[in-house]
């Protein structure tokens, strides 16, 4: 009986790690590889994890004014501001995976479904799926 509890308390302690570790990895601030934005992503109070915009290397277009989401699919947000637009939500972290999320590209004006993983060089890959066609995209730590 004593082992039994022990292995139970050992499993909640491995469980309870392994989800802050997911914490661990995502609530932090992410270059695109090409340094043309950055992103950061928030544990939303439901669990699942958003991504919005922070930082743009070029913000303001050629009339000085501030980017805006243009090829945004609902018109209605084609006067928002590029800094700020969500780009990942609904994000759950499962298994050691984040799964389930939509993904928004406003270089395309698409959602996707998606999910992110950490690769071996701890770099953090978004992939968006939609009509069974693929893409990823690869982000880097910022340093701090």
């Amino acid at each position: 009986m004593k082992r039994l509890f022990l292995m139970l308390i050992s499993i909640m302690f491995v469980s309870l790690t392994f989800a802050q570790g997911g914490d661990k990895l995502i609530n932090c601030k992410w270059y695109n590889t090409s340094g043309t934005n950055k992103i950061q992503f928030k544990k939303e109070n439901n669990g699942t994890y958003t991504a919005r915009v922070i930082w743009l290397s070029e913000p303001n277009n050629k009339e000085g004014k501030p980017r805006l989401d243009i090829k945004n699919p609902d018109k209605s947000k084609r006067t928002n501001k590029l800094v700020g637009t969500p780009i990942v939500w609904g994000l759950k972290y499962e298994d050691g995976k984040w799964v389930d999320g939509t993904l928004y590209s406003p270089t395309k004006g698409i959602t996707a479904k998606g999910s992110v993983t950490i690769n071996d060089k701890g770099e953090l890959v978004l992939k968006g799926t939609k009509f069974g066609i693929s893409q990823t995209e690869t982000f880097v730590r910022q340093n701090l």
